[in-house]
């Protein structure tokens, strides 16, 4: 086959690919966890490891990993602790509560923790993502501003991400590249909140769908650059998920009045929350095609019967396994999920 005649071979089948990415059928799991009383799934990789966390029945998290259904706890600095995102090597980061200095930013290897450390004057609150490379992004206090953006290098040195004097910067993600996304709040005297891509400690402006002042945020970056969040639109109290392909926005398919996409993997797929009401909806998206859909519809009359809900999915990885949160209406009661494809067109 000539060559340019097996590129557009190569790019058709991605792009049918990415359109049929919604076609799956579901195996819908609730992840255990003994005892506790409200269980949350916050990230998966590639290799199916799942991290979230549970409260037990003294209201402290417990930092947990499940892996084919079974769960391991992991150790904390002497109080509650929660993990965001676990990288292809089981490395995952979060914080945990140290009863002598507060909220730590915290990397596990397996179920160790280390704390990562931060140059004098700051205090880590949280880490938020991890790359293959052991690379993390996460957030800091300083004084008189809520938080900064930080991106720690994988051997544990932090570099504090330019805010462009504005009051707040928050990181959310970061690729296998080590660029951060996030926003940044009231950058150069502005009176904006701005989604951004930090590429080394450099900040890149996203544009946005309309002109508005608040809530436009970058939440995730994949290893392709594509980036996901969302963006305010006019009127007040409606937000809409958006992709950024480069700087350039466009708009998913609304489900509700305020779409929130929260997690992308490199298949063109990115899940997050569609607040239809007072309980969320799980949601997916179609990066190539846009579109979107309630993850409820895939679970079967008899789960929905047993009073079963999808209220926010967290996390997706590239074989296209969601994780999130549920609630079930007849025991009152908020879980961590996970919904495994089972099926391809």
């Amino acid at each position: 086959m000539p060559k340019n005649a097996m590129k557009l071979a190569v790019a058709v089948t991605s792009i049918l690919a990415g359109a049929s990415a919604q076609a799956h059928e579901y195996k819908f799991t609730v992840l255990p966890f003994p005892g506790g009383a409200s269980i949350l799934a916050n990230g998966v990789n590639n290799q199916g490891q799942v991290v979230g966390n549970a409260y037990d029945q003294n209201g402290t998290d417990q930092a947990v990993v499940w892996h084919w259904g079974v769960q391991t706890v992991l150790q904390g600095l002497g109080g509650s602790s929660r993990p965001f995102a676990i990288n292809r090597h089981g490395q995952s980061v979060g914080y945990s509560y140290n009863p002598n200095y507060g909220f730590q930013a915290v990397r596990w290897d397996g179920a160790i923790p280390t704390v990562l450390e931060l140059p004098p004057g700051y205090s880590a609150v949280s880490a938020v993502a991890i790359n293959a490379h052991g690379q993390v992004a996460g957030n800091a206090e300083v004084l008189n501003h809520p938080s900064h953006a930080v991106r720690w290098g994988a051997h544990g040195r932090a570099v504090i991400l330019d805010s462009l004097g504005g009051w707040q910067s928050v990181a959310s993600g970061i690729n296998r590249d080590g660029d951060v996304v996030g926003f940044i709040w009231r950058p150069n005297g502005s009176d904006e909140m701005k989604p951004v891509v930090w590429h080394g400690s450099v900040p890149t402006f996203l544009d946005v769908l309309y002109a508005t002042q608040c809530c436009n945020q970058a939440s995730a970056i994949n290893d392709r650059g594509q980036i996901v969040g969302w963006s305010s639109v006019p009127g007040g109290g409606t937000v809409q998920a958006v992709v950024w392909n480069g700087t350039k926005p466009t708009a998913l398919q609304a489900l509700s009045d305020a779409d929130n996409a929260l997690a992308i993997n490199n298949m063109q797929q990115a899940v997050g929350t569609s607040d239809a009401g007072s309980v969320g909806r799980a949601a997916l998206w179609n990066l190539t095609t846009g579109e979107g859909v309630d993850l409820n519809t895939y679970l079967t009359v008899a789960q929905r019967r047993a009073g079963w809900t999808l209220t926010s999915a967290r996390g997706i990885n590239d074989r296209g396994v969601i994780v999130g949160f549920a609630f079930n209406q007849k025991t009152w009661s908020n879980v961590a999920f996970q919904l495994a494809p089972t099926s391809e067109p």
